[in-house]
């Protein structure tokens, strides 16, 4: 995992082609906190694809990031299966994406509030 500002994201086979090439990312869905979840303040989960030059998804990742200022955030490669058709599982101490269960090879992948609060810091 790391902390990512920048956009710019190299592809394996364009870079076979085309030498190093940015992907375009859009996000393909998002998690607000809910307001029970008042430690969470201020972040947002998000299922972000990155785009080929053809307009296939080339790669994905699972954000957590500032709603104020989504620059900040945490990323992880990961692949959702076919579509960010799963949902977020807020809790005091942590977030976790669950897959839904048509990919039962997809497995969770969790934040804990100390990481976010310690590398983000968006509630401040």
């Amino acid at each position: 995992m790391r902390i990512v500002t920048l956009q710019k994201r190299c592809l394996w086979p364009l870079l076979l082609l085309t030498a190093c090439a940015p992907a375009e990312q859009q996000t393909q869905q998002v998690w607000p906190a809910p307001a029970e979840a008042t430690a969470w303040q201020g972040y947002e989960l998000a299922g972000i694809g990155g785009m080929s030059v053809q307009g296939a998804t080339a790669e994905r990742w699972l954000v957590l990031r500032c709603v104020s200022q989504p620059e900040r955030r945490l990323e992880r490669d990961y692949w959702p299966g076919a579509d960010w058709d799963g949902g977020a599982e807020w809790t005091g101490e942590s977030v976790t994406y669950q897959p839904s269960n048509s990919h039962p090879a997809v497995k969770p992948y969790t934040f804990t509030l100390e990481e976010a609060q310690r590398r983000l810091g968006c509630g401040d």
